[in-house]
């Protein structure tokens, strides 16, 4: 009060000198309060000030002494009555806006206050997005991005949609047709959301931090952001990028329920799950890496809780002390691998490194369950099954069957999806000629997917090596490589239950795909995924290291980095289309584009309209079909029919080069043609290779020169291979070229 007493003090002479004698400091402070409203004057100081000597704490002037009258009330009769006065109710107090230091309210408002990780993560999600979607519809359009883009834009204007496995699930369909509606149709739209997952991807990291770590995840989220394979299938309209999204969900989902126990995780769950199985056949993988996971860890508690004695539990008091593994362990375990990989190097025979990885890998997982129950006296995972009641284990599988029945319908539209009562449930050579998997895989429904996919193992589409991937990784992933093994081996010396979660899921996911028949580039990103969270782990870890280990680590990290951003600036803006990269697999080449554009153009000047008669042979039918949707008068006919009528009359063909033979005496007079290249791919003289090959070829000085030399100069290892075509015009309607 002692900043206000100078101003109480001239208000009190003020009332002296205008007549007014009030001798009673109470009094005084009440006039001044009543006049001016003190009370919220003062409330600016937000109760910093001492409260006035003579006042009530609320504020209100304390009782004055009675005068005689007042004392003496009972003892004089007045002579008249006397008017009860109504006591006036106290004005509420005037509420005075706070005004903000700095901006305005609504400013604050619109944009909250983040700290700098929350900036640092928002920045990052900024730079993927702009990585993912600049220049994003020049790319011509891969021969599997216009079969998707051609189905959606049928289920936008109307003609319908049934599910095929062939062309993996139904998901991005439904969304694509919604994009088309939103934007229109186009290479960019077709491919908007493969760009917005993997951007999504990005954010989706900073909820690793309670098991990653802060540094660690953020780390993780940078890797992710710059990775070339991450930035080219976020390019690509396939489904890879959904289902490796949701792996992280799911993964994410899994430790959230068992660390707080909410059920909302289970239901997010079981959506995330039934998304991704309606995304991609792929995600059977998935839940199968993550259902093993699970079952170890629930055998490793129930051992560790039940059975003290048993053989695991002494494997686990024998294998060190709780958080570290002795070195003599992880010795033992790389003398095994080394003895396995020579035993397949001189024999050929791929199972010891495989059985020998499994083995590891299935150890460290119930060995770090049951010491973590031994130590803390819990079961986490155990618990947290045991606390779903019935009734939200059956709301989780209404989620998983609403989802999975709404996208393989089409919502309702085509439910031979769910169920397809077209075709038996077995196989039979009359249902299903040309396939001798034992389930039927021409059931186009949901469990259809499943038969399809795993009969299409031992057809081995793509016909790559065991050893695809690691090559693959090598020429681009060098971060994933050096410091995801890395981040493998320190986790495996001292290793918690989220990060050999990571070592299992690497590990198993790898072996996985590269035993998997079908391999190709765009794939790499299933195993790569927890290889780039185990090299944030490693490099957070380097951080607290000391500093000569740190600044030798964060030198040799920078090199990679440098190579790494220079591999992705390469095959995503430079060579997208062009392979030169061998992640360009199969790609359309910029031909078709340039001849379809040109097809719409004589269209438009023989009929002023889409109404040209084009003939485009089966064999080349994709990306034409896509690029020429708008023309009504386009035959796809087969290669027996090319020399029928009306095909072979048509104005303009397009006749793949092994057909050539077959209608050039019809076509050689009347038409001229010009050879083009509809798709291609990086040479594959890697593809003889055997297991003593690739293992001179790894200690041949010769083979990383040709590496090098790629890097620099983006050289290919040998001649590209290519499928070609001829592109017919008749004489007389106008040049082609």
């Amino acid at each position: 009060m002692s900043k206000c007493r100078p101003h109480t003090d001239a208000l009190s002479e003020s009332v002296r000198a205008s007549g007014t004698i009030m001798r009673s400091k109470q009094g005084l402070e009440h006039i001044v309060r009543r006049w001016f409203d003190l009370d919220t004057v003062l409330g600016r100081y937000k109760g910093k000030l001492e409260p006035v000597a003579g006042l009530a704490p609320g504020g209100a002037p304390t009782r004055r002494k009675p005068k005689f009258r007042e004392r003496n009330a009972g003892e004089l009769e007045p002579s008249h009555p006397v008017r009860p006065t109504r006591e006036r109710p106290p004005p509420p107090p005037r509420q005075i806006p706070q005004t903000p230091r700095s901006g305005s309210a609504s400013t604050l408002a619109l944009f909250p206050t983040i700290s700098v990780e929350q900036g640092l993560y928002v920045a990052l999600t900024g730079v993927a997005f702009i990585l993912r979607f600049w220049d994003i519809g020049s790319r011509a359009m891969h021969g599997d991005e216009s079969v998707h883009a051609w189905l959606a834009w049928n289920l936008y204007n109307g003609t319908g949609y049934q599910y095929d496995p062939v062309y993996h699930g139904p998901l991005q369909f439904l969304v694509t047709s919604v994009f088309f509606f939103l934007f229109g149709v186009s290479n960019t739209t077709a491919r908007l959301m493969a760009v917005l997952f993997g951007t999504a991807m990005i954010g989706l990291l900073y909820l690793l931090r309670p098991y990653l770590g802060r540094t660690a995840a953020l780390i993780a989220a940078f890797f992710v952001c710059i990775s070339p394979a991450f930035v080219y299938v976020s390019r690509l309209e396939r489904d890879d990028i959904f289902t490796s999204l949701f792996a992280v969900l799911l993964a994410i989902s899994i430790f959230s329920f068992v660390r707080t126990r909410r059920i909302r995780y289970v239901y997010l769950a079981a959506a995330v799950g039934s998304l991704s199985l309606s995304a991609m056949e792929n995600t059977y993988i998935t839940l199968f890496v993550f259902g093993t996971y699970l079952a170890l860890v629930l055998a490793g508690e129930a051992l560790a809780t039940r059975s003290p004695s048993s053989l695991l539990m002494n494997f686990v008091r024998a294998s060190g002390p709780d958080g570290v593994i002795h070195g003599r362990i992880l010795a033992a375990g790389g003398l095994w691998l080394l003895v396995a990989f020579a035993i397949t190097v001189a024999t050929g025979w791929y199972l010891p490194v495989p059985l020998v990885a499994a083995i590891a890998i299935v150890l460290l997982v119930l060995r770090q369950s049951s010491i973590e129950t031994a130590s803390r006296g819990e079961t986490p995972f155990l618990d947290a099954i045991r606390g779903v009641n019935r009734a939200e284990w059956i709301n989780a599988g209404v989620i998983v069957l609403a989802i999975l029945v709404l996208t393989f319908s089409t919502f309702g539209s085509n439910l031979r999806g769910i169920w397809d009562s077209t075709q038996p449930f077995f196989h039979s050579t009359s249902a299903c000629p040309g396939n001798s998997f034992f389930l039927n895989p021409c059931r186009k429904d949901i469990v259809g997917g499943l038969f399809y996919w795993l009969s299409q193992h031992k057809v081995a589409r793509g016909g790559q090596p065991w050893f695809y991937y690691g090559l693959l990784d090598g020429l681009y992933e060098q971060i994933a490589v050096f410091f995801g093994i890395a981040g493998i081996v320190a986790s495996v010396r001292r290793p918690s239950m989220f990060t050999s979660f990571l070592v299992y899921w690497a590990v198993l996911m790898f072996g996985v795909y590269s035993w998997a028949g079908e391999k190709f580039s765009w794939l790499m990103i299933h195993p790569l995924m927890p290889l780039l969270l185990l090299g944030a782990a490693f490099v957070a870890g380097i951080l607290r290291a000391s500093p000569r280990v740190r600044y030798s680590a964060l030198v040799a990290l920078a090199v990679l980095l440098l190579i790494q951003i220079h591999n992705t600036f390469e095959v995503n803006f430079v060579n997208a289309a062009d392979p030169v990269e061998m992640m360009v697999y199969v790609q359309s080449s910029p031909d078709t584009p340039h001849v379809a554009s040109n097809i719409a153009a004589l269209s438009n000047k023989v009929t002023n309209g889409p109404d040209l008669h084009v003939t485009i042979d089966a064999d080349d039918t994709w990306p034409f079909a896509w690029y020429l949707r708008d023309m009504s008068n386009v035959a796809y006919p087969s290669p027996q029919q090319l020399t029928q009528k009306p095909y072979i009359s048509n104005p303009v063909q397009i006749i793949d080069e092994t057909h050539r033979d077959q209608v050039a005496p019809y076509l050689a007079r009347s038409y001229t043609s010009h050879l083009y290249t509809l798709r291609w791919w990086f040479p594959e003289n890697y593809k003889t290779w055997t297991w003593s090959a690739f293992a001179r070829r790894v200690i041949d000085p010769a083979s990383w020169a040709d590496v090098s030399r790629w890097e620099a100069t983006r050289k290919a290892f040998g001649p590209k291979g290519m499928v070609r075509f001829y592109y017919y015009v008749k004489r007389g309607l106008a040049s082609p070229y």
